[in-house]
């Protein structure tokens, strides 16, 4: 049963209760207390699972990357080297397949 199942058998039992008999005794007061407790902890959750998204979601923002797609888009180009493959038509930039592995690898950072 989660909090929220927990909250709505409570009220229903409540609600029952006062519908049938006085409120008399501690018993009523407890299971407010009880209800309200459950609630204030279900919210507290909820604002520390929001909080704890956004931190994640801040940490992730924040953290440099070691991919750099620009300097990895520049050496593409550096290795490349024009190809003709029919007569006539233009020739076409093309990449050894290796070199092209290699670069992707390293994210186009530069080895140490």
């Amino acid at each position: 049963m989660e909090e929220r199942e927990a909250i709505a058998k409570l009220k229903e039992t409540t609600d029952y209760r006062y519908s049938h008999y006085a409120y008399v005794n501690d018993t009523g007061k407890a299971f407010d207390m009880a209800i309200k407790a459950l609630e204030k902890q279900g919210l507290e959750k909820r604002k520390s699972e929001k909080s704890m998204r956004i931190e994640t979601k801040k940490l992730i923002e924040e953290h440099p990357t070691v991919y750099d797609v620009d300097k990895a888009v520049s050496e593409l180009q550096d290795k490349s080297f024009e190809r003709y493959g029919n007569q006539g038509m233009g020739g076409e930039l093309v990449v050894n397949f290796d070199d092209a592995v290699e670069i992707v690898k390293r994210g186009g950072v530069d080895e140490r």
